[in-house]
């Protein structure tokens, strides 16, 4: 089992540092998979050109819950291969005048070499979902995550270029703690690889981009 960690102390501000989910299939945060595709980008330039700071609505405040700074104990267990564990810090915040929730993970301070992870996330009011789109160094994918205010989860699905499918969930529990995990399947309906990171808020100094 491989342990590579990050704290909340030891990471650089959102202003000072990139980020870090995921890179190769059998090493990356969230497995680099998921589809890409030139619709999400059209769709999230329409979205971008609204007014610089509008009101969020209802559905875009859901993602208010993640703002902010978590720390997340990352577990990877790839079919067939050594579990992953890594230890290191989410930082959230709204940009594009308020309309996309931005994610970058902080730099492993163990591990110099693993790739950057960021992700933009908005919600699609004529779809009624959230689609996203993460990058992970050369890798590139899109997702579209569906709300359920009852038990406070986004439930998401991915589909990525070569036929493979994910499927993952984030659950808020209270306002500090969530837990989040996700299968991975190759495009014979296979699993090769699954995920799950619980994290807890650490402070609020991501809160900004608004």
């Amino acid at each position: 089992m491989l342990l590579l960690v990050s704290g909340c102390g030891d990471s650089p501000s959102p202003q000072d540092s990139a980020a870090g989910p995921p890179e190769s299939p059998a090493t990356s945060r969230r497995g680099g998979v998921g589809p890409g595709g030139d619709e999400a980008v059209a769709t999230f330039s329409a979205v971008a050109k609204a007014d610089n700071k509008p009101k969020r609505s209802p559905e875009l405040q859901v993602l208010d819950r993640l703002i902010g700074a978590w720390d997340e104990k990352v577990t990877i267990k790839p079919t067939g291969g050594e579990e992953i564990k890594r230890e290191f810090v989410s930082r959230r915040r709204w940009t594009l005048g308020g309309t996309f929730l931005q994610i970058e993970d902080a730099p492993n301070l163990i591990d110099p070499e693993a790739k950057e992870f960021q992700l933009l996330w908005t919600y699609d009011p004529v779809a009624k979902n959230y689609p996203a789109v993460m990058m992970d160094g050369p890798n590139r994918g899109e997702f579209t995550g569906t709300w359920d205010a009852k038990t406070t989860t986004m439930h998401w699905k991915g589909k990525s270029p070569d036929g493979g499918t994910s499927k993952g969930y984030h659950r808020f529990i209270g306002k500090d703690r969530a837990e989040a995990s996700a299968v991975f399947k190759d495009a014979e309906g296979k699993v090769f690889m699954e995920i799950s990171w619980p994290q807890t808020r650490c402070d609020e100094t991501a809160k900004s981009g608004d």
